[in-house]
């Protein structure tokens, strides 16, 4: 964040940032050195509507706020953590543990296994908990490339796949 000042009776500021253009105020830095400069870590938040304030720490009606709005977004991400077992047995149980990112534990992801990466079938929809434990699926012929696949619901475009290929027999 960078600003200019002049004539403030105490060389002092407090730093605010706003999500919802002016709403609600958060402290960023208080009784922060009037120099002009601040390093600010962005939040992960998707916001299309942020605004920096800059204000005397002695005069709250004196202070400066960003001329335009800009925008913050974090890219959601799912990430499979744990290895999967090489051999999946019908009937045996199969753990999956996964990390989301700046996506809520409400959302419901969807967990799919395919035999081919391009034909995908759905095991379940579950709430982002991230850990599932289900039954490995009864499948026709033995498949020795099968991958485990866990995306959001709501948006096909976030998703994992599993590194490695299982054998589903």
């Amino acid at each position: 964040i960078k600003w200019k000042s002049k004539n403030l009776r105490r060389d002092r500021v407090n730093i605010y940032f706003s999500k919802n253009g002016g709403n609600d105020w958060e402290i960023i830095k208080k009784n922060t050195k009037d120099d002009g400069y601040f390093l600010f870590s962005l939040p992960p938040i998707n916001s299309e509507i942020c605004i920096i304030r800059i204000e005397d720490i002695r005069d709250k009606d004196i202070f400066e706020e960003s001329n335009f709005y800009f925008s913050i977004k974090s890219i959601p991400k799912l990430i499979i953590l744990n290895e999967l077992p090489n051999i999946w047995g019908v009937g045996d149980s199969v753990e999956v543990s996964w990390n989301s990112k700046y996506i809520e534990k409400q959302s419901v992801v969807e967990i799919l296994y395919s035999t081919n990466k391009i034909e995908w079938n759905l095991i379940d929809s579950i709430s982002n908990f991230g850990y599932f434990k289900f039954e490995s699926p009864k499948i026709k012929d033995t498949s020795k490339k099968s991958y485990l696949k866990i995306q959001l619901k709501d948006d096909k475009n976030i998703f994992d796949v599993s590194l490695k290929s299982f054998t589903i027999i």
